[in-house]
């Protein structure tokens, strides 16, 4: 039998995010009905990070995970987590409106956020047909997301502040008996 104070059922990237965070506050154990963690949406997902994602509500979680992305704990991944591209919002003239409120919304949250004028757009995006654009809306600290490095960064610091990964353990049951909880995987209790 294991004893933890947080257990996790889950060891892709929000469960092993969680157990990064969680480490230094407990002991820690990840679940994985899977051999391999990660091996599902985390495995297999390519991601881009744009400050903007998410409206009001979620704009500003997005925010405060860049510092991380973009400068990461010594030793946590031997790669760049955020590769910064930037993004265009381009639009017509017919939708200057829309692009306006799009603008002001993006401006509250992301000093950056500049106009650009079609020639600009067409300078940093020459395969777009600026033909019937009015301009465009640079965001310039979108990037991809290097998602298997930043799982693998998680598991590696969440193992290193005492975490433990079980693998091959399907979540089966749980039942609390007043004081704690008890819960069954394939490999036990």
């Amino acid at each position: 039998m294991f004893e933890c104070d947080f257990l996790i059922i889950g060891a892709g990237i929000a469960g092993a995010g969680a157990a990064y965070r969680l480490a230094p506050h407990g002991r820690v154990i990840m679940l994985d009905m899977e051999p391999q963690a990660g091996y599902h949406t985390t495995g297999r997902s390519a991601a881009f990070y744009a400050e903007t994602y998410g409206g009001p509500k979620v704009q500003p979680l997005t925010t405060a995970s860049k510092a991380f992305l973009m400068s990461p704990p010594e030793g946590f991944t031997d790669v760049p987590l955020l590769t910064r591209l930037g993004a265009i919002h381009i639009y017509r003239a017919d939708q200057k409106a829309a692009a306006d409120r799009l603008y002001n919304e993006l401006r509250a949250a992301l000093p950056g956020v500049r106009y650009m004028s079609v020639d600009e757009v067409k300078a940093r995006a020459p395969h777009v047909d600026t033909s019937s654009l009015m301009g465009g809306i640079d965001d310039p600290d979108c990037g991809d997301l290097d998602v298997a490095a930043l799982h693998q960064g998680y598991l590696r610091a969440a193992k290193a502040l005492g975490a433990t990964l079980m693998l091959d353990a399907r979540f089966e049951t749980a039942a609390y008996d007043g004081a704690r909880w008890h819960v069954k995987t394939r490999q036990g209790r």
